[in-house]
Order: structure tokens, then C-alpha cells, then sequence
């Protein structure tokens, strides 16, 4: 081979090696800005609610009987058929079928106990209440894969209708302190950061971490407001050291977050559209966030829900039956309203 062509493929290897650290650079300070895109898994609770109860497996012999009527067709065809041969197939078969049944029990058993611990559940979630609520948010509102930034999140229900979410946030230490490019001769330069852009890029990942846990909560509780405040923990340049703060505090309405193209939007600049405390664009000069007093739920006074006479009523009647029940199979009387009294088992 020519040097000349060594020299060409060298320097194309080269250039593709310095593409690749580039793009790998650009993709870390993608996936901070990104972490308030991607759709939220929605819970059925409807459909859970009126799951019905799950039918127990029970052991067939399909494999068996096959065997059964293979070794009798060739008993009919074949003289002298191994009756030895027949009965190790069958042994086989019924091994199968045995195979068959215990994977169908495990796989029932596994349904059996989602079915027992999510149906309760979901009836509970569609009556509003507030134990049912944290009960969902603790098993469900997983914002665990984005632990790289979010150290932890708590939720607390003072309200049907209202949830308070609370992060820690830890992304600095996610951000990059350098900007890669590609020069001209095909190699990678290395410069820092300009301050500006750090802040920016910072501001975006917290505001994507409001908008983020938001969107969990909306997709699994039929909640309207959201109210999300972050803990961050940065280095406060002005004293050299390392602070956590309370520095957003955010109030957002479903209403509002259902009509964002989160795949365009700008995080920071969309927290213009929500009540809310904290200083988005971070203090140039210093590079960190100021203290704020977080919004409580008593800042966002809720009126009484349209359906609340609905809910009540419908647990009054789930009461009404659960006495009906118990008077019929213990021969006892329901007294409650609308009932006649001393209605025995007969």
C-alpha cells in the first residue's frame, strides 16, 4: 500500500476519533437538557379497579394424550412396536405436561399477587383517597432513572387534588467543566466552559427536573396541581464551598403543563408560565442559586371538588352493601337510611 494512502486512512481515523468524542461530549449536556422529555407511563386505574379475579391453572395432559395417540396409530401401522420405546415417550409427554403446568402456575401465582395488591389499590385511587395517593406515588412514581441528577424524591398528599414533590438535585457534578470541538486540521480542542453557559445549561437541568416530576404525578394520580420544590446542592463560589439550598419552588397546574411541546420548549423559560419562587437564570457573578421560602398548600387554596357529592355518595352505598352483607350472612339487621330494619337471613 502506498503512503500516501496510509496517510489518507490515518487521517480519516483520526478525524473520526475526534467526531466521536465530540459527539459523545455533546450527548452528556443533551441528556441533562433532556431529562423533562419522553413520555410518563399512565396507570389504567379504571380498568385495574374492574379487573376480575384471576382463573387458577389446571393441569392438562396435551402432550400425553399426543403420545398416547401417536404410539396407538403406529401400533396399527407397525407390527412388533417397542413397547419400551412407547412408554419412555410417554414418560417424556407427561414430563412436558408437568413442565407446562408448574411455568403456568408460577406465571398465575405472579399475577395472582399483583391482582390482589393493585385492584385494592386502584378502587381506592378512583375514590380520591389520600393513603391510596401516597401508596401509588411510593410504588410507582419512579424518578429513580434519572438519579444521576435527582438524589432523591418525597412526596406528601394534603389534598385530593393536590401533591407536593420534593427533589434533591445534584447537577453539577453531571456537567461538563470543558467545550470539545473539532478544528480545522480534524483534531479536538479543549477550552473551558464559559460561566454563561454553565448557568444556563445548569438552570435547564433543574427546571427539567420540575417538569419532569410533574409529569409523573399527572400521568398516575388524577390530580390538578403539582407542586414541586428542589433542594440543590452547588458550589457557592462566593464562599468556596459546597451549600445545599431550597432554590425553587414551583406551583404547576395540569391545565396549564397539558398544552407544552416538551420537545421544544425551553425549560427555564417555560417556568414563566407557573407561579413560582426561585431565581432561574442563577447569579451570573457568583454561579448560585438564591434561598427562597417555598410555596406551602395553604398559598393555593382549593375549592371543594365538583364530584365530591358523587364520592360520598358512592361510598355511602358501598357502606349500605357492606351491611346488607354482613345482615344477610349473619342473620343480623341494617339499619342504616333507606333500609327497612330487621331484614333477617331467612
Amino acid at each position: 500500500m502506498r503512503a500516501s494512502e496510509l496517510r489518507r486512512q490515518a487521517k480519516e481515523a483520526a478525524l473520526a476519533a475526534a467526531q466521536a468524542s465530540v459527539t459523545a461530549h455533546e450527548g452528556v449536556v443533551e441528556a441533562l437538557l433532556s431529562i423533562h422529555k419522553g413520555p410518563s407511563v399512565s396507570k389504567k386505574w379504571m380498568a385495574l379497579a374492574s379487573a376480575l379475579p384471576l382463573v387458577q391453572p389446571v393441569r392438562l395432559s396435551i402432550h400425553e394424550s399426543k403420545a398416547r395417540l401417536r404410539h396407538s396409530l403406529q401400533s396399527l401401522l407397525v407390527a412388533n412396536t417397542s413397547a419400551l420405546g412407547g412408554e419412555t415417550e410417554l414418560t417424556t409427554a407427561q414430563s412436558r405436561d408437568a413442565a407446562d403446568f408448574d411455568r403456568e402456575s408460577v406465571t398465575y401465582r405472579e399475577a395472582l399477587e399483583a391482582w390482589q395488591s393493585h385492584c385494592p389499590l386502584a378502587r381506592q385511587v378512583r375514590l380520591g383517597d389520600l393513603q391510596a395517593y401516597r401508596d401509588a406515588l411510593d410504588r410507582f412514581c419512579d424518578l429513580r432513572r434519572y438519579s444521576n441528577v435527582i438524589r432523591s424524591a418525597r412526596f406528601e398528599v394534603p389534598h385530593r387534588r393536590l401533591v407536593e414533590c420534593f427533589l434533591e438535585v445534584n447537577a453539577e457534578p453531571e456537567i461538563p467543566t470543558e467545550v470539545l470541538s473539532i478544528t480545522a486540521t480534524g483534531r479536538v480542542s479543549t477550552r473551558k466552559m464559559p460561566k454563561g453557559r454553565f448557568h444556563e445549561i445548569y438552570q435547564d437541568c433543574v427546571s427539567g427536573c420540575v417538569l419532569r416530576a410533574a409529569r409523573e404525578v399527572f400521568a398516575l394520580l388524577p390530580v390538578e396541581v403539582v407542586l414541586v420544590t428542589v433542594k440543590a446542592h452547588f458550589l457557592d463560589a462566593s464562599i468556596g464551598q459546597h451549600v445545599e439550598r431550597q432554590v425553587v419552588s414551583v406551583c404547576i397546574p395540569r391545565g396549564v403543563l397539558i398544552d407544552f411541546d416538551f420537545d421544544l420548549l425551553d425549560p427555564s423559560d417555560s417556568m414563566d408560565h407557573f407561579r413560582h419562587r426561585g431565581n432561574f437564570k442563577t447569579q451570573r457573578r457568583l454561579g448560585a442559586f438564591e434561598s427562597i421560602t417555598p410555596f406551602t398548600p395553604n398559598d393555593f387554596p382549593l375549592e371543594p371538588a365538583a364530584d365530591a357529592p358523587f364520592l360520598q355518595q358512592l361510598e355511602r352505598v358501598r357502606d349500605l352493601r357492606r351491611q346488607l352483607t354482613a345482615a344477610l350472612f349473619r342473620g343480623g339487621s341494617v339499619s342504616a337510611s333507606g333500609l327497612r330494619p330487621g331484614m333477617n337471613k331467612s
